[in-house]
């Protein structure tokens, strides 16, 4: 027995809710079911309900894909515990993923090799400007060359007077006895 137009209907409207909503998520970017639907002029539980069905085909996908901001104007303030899920496209939210890796990529320039040297120094503290000074200074080398291996008569003549000013073997000493090293 043939359906009547009534019958149709639902079916045919939940279809044409789909295709909207799936249009509309291919170029929107990420957007919760609200903002959806208040662009869209439809219920918001209809747009949820198109949304879920996407989800389950694999076109959309659901999470918190924008950095925590003041809440859109279109929707209003959720309780504090309450936090609606966004929803992006999933070819979309990779063509973003692509797009954010590059940008962070061009921001990292390689330095050159004396502006590599000169950090290291400074990091040791090998330099002059950046010698450390005191128990609290050997304190800090100590702890910065924790784990490298050098020989016992290497540590005093050569590692700890390039790095504390004014370096004396009682120093390192008082802080052995003391119980910090």
């Amino acid at each position: 027995m043939p359906r009547t137009l009534e019958e149709q209907a639902p079916a045919d409207r939940d279809d044409a809710v789909l295709a909207i909503v799936q249009g509309w998520m291919e170029s929107t970017g990420p957007t919760t079911a609200e903002e959806l639907a208040h662009r869209l002029s439809l219920p918001a539980k209809t747009v949820s309900a198109a949304l879920l069905r996407l989800e389950a085909d694999g076109q959309v996908l659901r999470g918190k894909f924008r950095p925590a901001s003041p809440h859109s104007p279109l929707t209003p303030d959720p309780s504090p515990g309450a936090v609606a899920p966004e929803w992006c496209d999933r070819r979309l939210l990779a063509r973003i993923h692509r797009l954010t890796i590059g940008t962070l990529r061009r921001e990292i320039e390689p330095v050159t090799a004396a502006e590599f040297m000169r950090f290291l120094f400074q990091w040791q503290h090998v330099g002059p400007e950046s010698r450390l000074h005191g128990e609290a200074g050997l304190l800090a080398v100590v702890r910065r060359l924790a784990g490298f291996e050098a020989a016992a008569s290497a540590w005093e003549r050569y590692l700890l007077p390039l790095r504390v000013s004014k370096y004396e073997p009682d120093l390192l000493d008082r802080l052995c006895l003391s119980g910090s090293v």
